[in-house]
């Protein structure tokens, strides 16, 4: 990609997760990236498409960090989805718990108003969740949670709560929330084996 792109890009990226799409200009973009002005719509049509082309460069973001937790797969499935959450906390912390997740902050802000933004990110979360149900596949497989454990809902509840997770510790200012949601999802629902049946003594 064109370097002065990558600049705009990234620009846009770090302004928009801290104010929105909608309260971002096009001019203040530039002006981060340091572009000259009318350099804009020559690499984008409309602000519609950076945006779009934003959410790749997001999932470009998502896919190194899974990259890089997946190449040490003979880690344990959970462990795996564990240091996912941790790669993430140790961000919102660097960032004093402000901006969140920018898949997240698009879907809440555009999911309603953007049919293109809906659906990119709908694609996105989608390959997150893939990521998280391959990690529970693993932890099946080596006997670290129980078989009847269906993989690809729970895939979906930890990236939902995650995401719910994330909203709270923007208004708390702190990583509780997302604990929180690990120790009651990850270690009580999931890692927890169902009793066996114990024949009662006649």
């Amino acid at each position: 990609m064109n370097s002065a792109k990558m600049k705009i890009l990234q620009s846009a990226a770090f302004l928009i997760r801290k104010k929105g799409f909608n309260h971002t200009g096009i001019q203040e973009i530039l002006e981060t990236a340091g572009a000259p002005k009318g350099s804009f719509y020559y690499y984008f049509k409309s602000k519609e498409e950076l945006g779009v082309e934003l959410i790749d460069f997001y999932i470009e973001f998502f896919r190194a960090k899974i990259e890089e937790i997946m190449s040490g797969k003979s880690k344990p499935g959970i462990k795996r989805i564990k240091k996912f959450i941790a790669v993430f906390n140790d961000i919102f912390v660097s960032e004093n718990y402000s901006g969140g997740c920018p898949l997240g902050n698009l879907a809440q802000e555009m999911g309603d108003l953007n049919e293109k933004f809906r659906l990119k990110v709908s694609m996105a979360f989608e390959e997150i969740e893939s990521f998280v149900k391959t990690c529970l596949d693993d932890a099946v497989a080596a006997g670290e949670i129980d078989n009847s454990v269906n993989t690809k809902k729970t895939a979906q509840l930890i990236i939902n709560s995650w995401e719910g997770a994330i909203m709270r510790m923007k208004v708390e200012k702190s990583l509780a929330p997302i604990k929180l949601m690990e120790k009651m999802i990850i270690d009580r629902l999931i890692l927890k084996k169902p009793a066996k049946n114990k024949k009662s003594k006649k």
